[in-house]
């Protein structure tokens, strides 16, 4: 698969979302062509991921630093949906590569179990 900027992406996601929120306010009118859209670029996005995943802790910096740009580039636009789904493709990446890439040490395993089962207990699940 060719190689896209995840920033290029990002931005194009940004537009359908606007284009989608402008459309969905018409009564009766659903846009099937700009949802198929999003959803391939989304899908790219974790394709990305899912590849980069085999790489060096290196390499993946690069990759991680556009995700994380892309979650504040949506957040900027208010969509708070893709800026998570960008935060945590981004995360995912950190935590195979141990924290190496991008801080998120508040995600370490044994901490989160610790916190998970309280958090488990208190919404009784």
């Amino acid at each position: 698969m060719e190689e896209i900027s995840v920033i290029d992406v990002c931005e194009r996601i940004i537009d359908l979302e606007k284009q989608n929120r402008d459309e969905r306010s018409k009564p009766g009118l659903y846009v099937r062509e700009s949802m198929s859209l999003l959803a391939d670029c989304r899908d790219y996005c974790v394709f990305r991921v899912f590849d980069a995943l085999r790489m060096s802790a290196e390499e993946i910096e690069v990759l991680v630093g556009d995700l994380i740009e892309c979650r504040n580039m949506c957040s900027e636009w208010e969509h708070d949906i893709y800026g998570g789904f960008f935060f945590a493709l981004a995360k995912l990446l950190s935590l195979e590569h141990k924290d190496k890439v991008q801080d998120f040490s508040s995600t370490d395993r044994k901490a989160f179990e610790e916190r998970w089962a309280k958090a488990r207990s208190e919404l009784g699940l």
